[in-house]
């Protein structure tokens, strides 16, 4: 997940971030923030919606599920790692929710950035089972807008 890489496309996925419209919630990511000191943070909403068709399923007992990982880290303009966060899930679903897969996977994450520091975020969905994964990067200045990860080739 360094900063600059280009983006990976083994998971297509679309992440639409934005200021958190509710309260703060305690106990809300980030994990291993470095360097950054304690200060204000704001925190942020992800809400990925993730190409179903390039995760691996596992079909048992008359349920699917997948294994996934929510990646996000946050650059400072000088490349310095702030936050870095690694979300782990594993989902199920039924036969009816399997069959309305191709409207693709709709997940939340929160995460709390530091206040007043321009930075890049880099985001990315890893499928454990396959180890695709797709990553997309964004400079905060722009977290109003939809950003997507590249279309396969």
């Amino acid at each position: 997940m360094l900063r600059g890489l280009p983006s990976s496309n083994g998971v297509l996925f679309g992440v639409k971030v934005s200021e958190a419209a509710t309260k703060p919630m305690s106990g809300v990511a980030p994990a291993k923030r470095s360097g950054a000191g304690e200060g204000a943070e704001t925190q942020y909403e992800l809400d990925y919606r993730i190409d179903a068709g390039d995760l691996t399923w596992t079909q048992s007992n008359g349920k699917a599920s997948i294994d996934i990982h929510l990646l996000m880290s946050a650059y400072d303009v000088k490349n310095k790692l702030l936050v870095q966060v690694d979300r782990p899930l594993q989902l199920e679903y039924t036969a009816e929710q399997y069959a309305q897969r191709s409207k693709g996977i709709e997940v939340k994450q929160r995460v709390a950035l530091p206040q007043g520091v321009p930075l890049f975020l880099r985001l990315g969905v890893l499928d454990s089972r396959s180890r695709h994964v797709g990553t997309v990067e964004i400079p905060t200045g722009r977290l109003q807008f939809v950003a997507t990860s590249q279309a396969k080739p």
